[in-house]
């Protein structure tokens, strides 16, 4: 621990950073995890692995000080002259160890609980058990060619093409009864030509190829199992945010080019997406988003996504 510091600044640095016997190395090294974050921000992929490390490392810290507080306790401060003084300072840092040692194990049960229920619960269930509120039929033909294609394009096995019955356009994919299944709505055929139809399912199996659901639970696990620190609610929606930009990328090269996802985001600028998908859900999100929601939220503004899919380099 930093002796110098006032007591306030100690307390507030382990809320932020958990617990720590080297608090001055943690804040170094997520310091230079958000710096080399930041200088991938055009390399989406290594960009998430940083920050789900910077997760991943904030987690295993506040376990490995939790462990070392109860076999090795440490000594509060060097005791002041004042007796009083010396009595608060043993209370007070018996205090912080005795908070952050229930928010670790708190934290640690919740994540634990969560992978379970979705490895064992939500991931076995029916997909109209998950989304009770849509109505699910088998895609037409056309729109089951295009999974098909773009699938072997990918490298992957096609998952289930399904069509909703709703008038909002839009596309995802969601893990039910342990397979992958991809629906477009009926509105989104009605609002899109082929090939921007084609680009929006790219963008679906790009999230499939590039194993999003895998990535995206794992940051969703670490943001639960640090639920009572602030960073983890900043990194995990950027985690997602990468993930968008990244399938964008993926299903632009997929499809041979960005032309026709950046019509079919200009055109769907002001439409709605489907409301309240659950986490096992990817999905082409077509809305806008203020600049401070996108600050917070998982999927970046269509400005932004726009913007990536111009400057893209081709090779």
């Amino acid at each position: 621990m930093i002796p110098h510091l006032p007591g306030f600044f100690v307390l507030l640095s382990i809320l932020l950073v958990g617990p720590s016997m080297p608090l001055g190395l943690a804040i170094d090294a997520m310091a230079a995890g958000a710096a080399v974050a930041f200088a991938l921000r055009r390399s989406f992929r290594a960009r998430t692995y940083v920050l789900l490390s910077l997760l991943i490392l904030m987690f295993c810290q506040s376990i490995l000080a939790l462990i070392i507080s109860f076999t090795h306790p440490a000594l509060p401060p060097p005791p002041p002259t004042h007796a009083v003084s010396h009595l608060w300072s043993i209370f007070f840092f018996t205090a912080v160890m005795a908070v952050n040692s229930s928010l670790v194990a708190i934290g640690a049960l919740a994540a634990g609980c969560a992978a379970l229920f979705f490895e064992f619960g939500k991931s076995r269930s029916g997909i109209s058990k998950n989304l009770p509120q849509f109505s699910f039929e088998i895609a037409p033909a056309e729109v089951q060619n295009i999974v098909r294609k773009l699938s072997d394009v990918a490298g992957i096995a096609p998952p289930e093409a399904l069509i909703v019955d709703s008038g909002v356009p839009s596309a995802f994919t969601i893990r039910a009864e342990r397979k992958y299944s991809l629906a477009v709505s009926v509105g989104l055929l009605e609002s899109l030509d082929s090939t921007e139809v084609e680009a929006c399912v790219a963008h679906e199996i790009a999230h499939l190829r590039n194993k999003d659901f895998r990535v995206r639970t794992m940051a969703t696990l670490a943001k639960l199992a640090l639920f009572a620190r602030p960073p983890s609610y900043f990194l995990e929606p950027a985690i997602y945010r990468a993930r968008e930009f990244l399938a964008d990328e993926t299903a632009a090269r997929m499809i041979g080019g960005p032309n026709a996802l950046i019509s079919a985001l200009s055109k769907l600028n002001e439409s709605a997406t489907l409301a309240l998908l659950p986490t096992s859900v990817t999905t082409c999100n077509l809305t806008g988003t203020g600049r401070l929601r996108e600050f917070f939220g998982k999927h970046p503004s269509l400005e932004s996504r726009i913007k990536m899919l111009r400057e893209m380099r081709w090779n």
